[in-house]
């Protein structure tokens, strides 16, 4: 076997085929391509065959595809030798139904092509590339052995059809919806938060509007129960932000779904958002005794308790003493502030109790009632009371004295007697009653009330109606000794508050 050196000029047959006159910047034409615009063949330094071939489009006269091939100089019979195929567009046109064909001689066989040919017929291969873009390059690689000495000449034919390729500038528009709001909050103060929206893309947004359905037990500030916030327009990468404040009536977990709308029917939804809102709520209790005797101490427990889910913050007790009662003293630091004892419990957790100690001494009898009251953030205002009954204690003292001791028989004897209430409540149905012995006989009598019964050794006298806390009452008994010895004179008082008389015995020398 020899070695041959082939004709590169006859290697490369251009074919062009056009199907439609191009309009577009940079490719527009009046006429159709003309084919071919040049071709040339050269040597390199490695000893390669290198043929172009530069097919004209009629734009400008410049070319728009460029072929070239890369061979070996020399090959030898039998033996495997590679070559290249580079198809270039260099416009900034599309291409469509591209085309090669590589017609191979008879003594050639082709064992292995790079990318597969879509087709293969005898002695050619064609290769579809289909749509062509912009600058774009393919690269067709071709392996086979040639069967005898004969000259080789291996041809390229390109065909291709010109595209019309229009599009629209694309741009990017978006909005973001993003909520921020507390996942805790009290009845009493609402629920606040931040509405934040952004234009996220370059296109000019108008007539946004915020809006959200709200659950059940919200409403704005006015009263509502829808929130709607009207954004207007947002330029490209613009953001604006809103308050929101809201109405709780009761406590519960509330989940906020907010979503925005613009007028080109753009929408987005921010992501959920859970508050839940807790209240705090004081309960009070007050005990005490039911009665209490004047100028005694009554001992009243307060017990103030958080039933609620959250903290009771500056929490405060106040007692009002009832008039007829005196302050005495008070636990856990309250002070007396007029007639009112205060105590400062600041944050009350729940749900562990205080109890609170409060002892105030009774100065006037009657019914009496002690209110106290608690009160915290966001709690409501609680009270209880106590109801007493201050009663007085009559206390009755009976002191007796005659006056004239010895005395001598025919002489008349002054026997006082006088009966004072010490006690704190008047006493009812004061009678007294005077016994005497053989030594004296009764003559006459005096005082706040008349004897009723008289005979010489005794005398009853008619009840005293009342004798008032302090009061004194005296009566006057005079008698005649009329024997001498040693006599003694029994006086005896009965009343209401006495469950037995009391009785006093007075001793008298008569001579």
């Amino acid at each position: 076997m020899g070695s041959f050196k082939p004709k590169i000029a006859a290697w490369i047959v251009p074919a062009l085929v056009l199907g439609m006159t191009v309009l577009l910047p940079g490719c527009s034409t009046s006429r159709p391509s003309t084919g071919v615009r040049e071709i040339t063949t050269t040597t390199t330094r490695d000893g390669m065959l290198r043929g172009t071939l530069d097919l004209s489009s009629g734009v400008n006269n410049e070319g728009a595809i460029f072929v070239e091939k890369v061979m070996p100089s020399k090959v030898t019979v039998g033996k495997p030798f590679e070559y290249t195929l580079h198809i270039t567009n260099r416009t900034g046109c599309h291409f469509g139904n591209v085309l090669v064909s590589e017609k191979f001689p008879e003594k050639y066989e082709m064992l292995k092509a790079t990318p597969e040919p879509a087709k293969v017929s005898g002695s050619a291969a064609e290769w579809t590339i289909g749509e062509f873009g912009p600058k774009e390059t393919r690269i067709l690689t071709i392996r086979g052995t040639v069967q005898e000495i004969s000259p080789v000449l291996a041809c390229t034919r390109v065909t291709y059809i010109p595209m019309l390729c229009l599009g629209p500038e694309t741009t990017v528009s978006g909005l973001k919806l993003t909520l921020t709001a507390p996942g805790q909050a009290l009845l009493c103060d609402g629920i606040t938060g931040k509405i934040k929206i952004e234009n996220t893309g370059a296109d000019l947004m108008e007539d946004i509007i915020i809006s959200e359905a709200l659950p059940e037990g919200l409403t704005t500030t006015e009263g509502k129960n829808s929130l709607e916030i009207r954004a207007g327009k947002l330029a490209g990468h613009e953001t604006k932000t809103f308050d929101m404040k809201l109405k709780v009536q009761k406590a519960g977990s509330y989940i906020h779904k907010i979503r925005a709308v613009a007028s080109n029917g753009l929408s987005i939804s921010a992501a959920p958002v859970t508050t839940v809102v807790k209240q705090p709520a004081l309960k009070i209790a007050m005990s005490g005794p039911e009665k209490v005797f004047m100028t005694r101490d009554a001992d009243f427990k307060i017990t103030v308790e958080n039933t609620g889910n959250a903290d009771s913050a500056n929490t405060m007790v106040n007692a009002k003493i009832p008039a007829g009662m005196k302050f005495a003293s008070a636990s856990n630091g309250g002070t007396l502030s007029g007639d009112h004892v205060a105590w400062v419990l600041g944050v009350l957790a729940a749900p562990k109790p205080v109890v609170l100690s409060l002892t105030c001494k009774s100065v006037v009898s009657g019914p009496a009632q002690m209110v106290a009251t608690a009160k915290g953030v966001c709690c409501q205002e609680i009270s209880t009371t106590a109801k007493i009954d201050v009663q007085g204690i009559p206390a009755i003292l009976l002191e007796e004295v005659d006056t004239e001791d010895p005395i001598k028989v025919g002489g008349v004897e002054k026997f006082r007697v006088t009966v004072t209430n010490q006690g704190s409540a008047p006493d009812a149905h004061i009678v007294l009653k005077v016994d005497l012995e053989k030594n004296f006989d009764y003559v006459s009598s005096s005082g706040p009330t008349q004897a009723k019964a008289e005979s010489a050794k005794s005398i009853e006298f008619a009840p005293l109606a009342s004798l008032a806390p302090g009061q004194k009452v005296t009566w006057e008994i005079l008698a005649k000794a009329v024997e001498e010895g040693d006599h003694r004179a029994s006086f005896h008082i009965k009343s209401d508050a006495l469950d037995r008389s009391v009785e006093k015995v007075e001793s008298t020398r008569v001579y």
